[in-house]
């Protein structure tokens, strides 16, 4: 593996790339989504937890309307934005909408209300599994993903490809499709859980590697085995 191609969102990309980088990994950022905030007001009740499945969660959301008893962040990255304003929160062991999960049934029983601040059109499996569950949940869309209109550059560049969500892969998989300049063959596609690898592969990617969740750490280690048994 020669580079990798960081396609995860600002500022968290560049924090992704200095670790990636102090532990001897060559990467490249350039962002496959731009995030855009979207008017939203909240209703003024209480709930018993709010969930914050990203930082854009957090910078978008109107933090005055809500008042929850109970935070939880998707990760420490998420947890340390919430804290400059202010919020304290909680992390899962596993920094995923499953690590989340697993920490909402071990702290609340069904019935409780959460508020689950998200973007439009990107995790759905948290919310829908909580209700399933018999959760109150309310699922407050903060912000919109658009698409960047070209495939960047560095795509040729690079021989592995980091997809944290199936946001990003959907938009990789729309930029190959659109694309005749670029070849998709013999790149290594790296996501942080299984339920990311098989929606993956329900397109016929099948280099797919999986990282035990989305946090730098976890991305290097996996790449660093990658590498190993290159």
């Amino acid at each position: 593996m020669n580079r990798v191609w960081i396609t995860r969102t600002e500022p968290g990309a560049s924090r992704f790339a200095r670790y990636l980088r102090m532990h001897s990994i060559s990467c490249s950022i350039s962002p496959l989504i731009e995030i855009q905030q979207t008017p939203v007001q909240l209703p003024k009740v209480s709930v018993d937890l709010a969930v914050y499945l990203s930082q854009h969660a957090v910078r978008c959301a109107p933090l005055d309307q809500l008042c929850a008893k109970r935070s939880f962040a998707i990760g420490e990255a998420t947890r340390r934005t919430l804290a400059e304003r202010a919020i304290a929160s909680e992390i899962p062991r596993l920094a995923s909408s499953e690590g989340l999960l697993a920490n909402i049934q071990s702290a609340l029983q069904p019935g409780a209300s959460i508020a689950v601040l998200c973007g439009e059109g990107g995790r759905d499996f948290l919310p829908r599994r909580l209700r399933n569950l018999g959760f109150t949940v309310m699922e407050c869309c903060v912000y919109r993903r658009r698409v960047t209109r070209c495939l960047p550059h560095v795509a040729k560049l690079c021989d592995a490809i980091e997809l944290s969500s199936i946001s990003a892969f959907d938009a990789y998989h729309r930029l190959c499709e659109t694309s005749q300049s670029f070849n998709a063959e013999r790149k290594t596609l790296v996501v942080p859980s299984h339920r990311i690898a098989s929606h993956v592969l329900k397109f016929g990617d099948d280099h797919v590697i999986e990282a035990k969740d989305a946090t730098p750490r976890s991305f290097a280690r996996t790449l660093t085995r990658l590498n190993a048994h290159a």
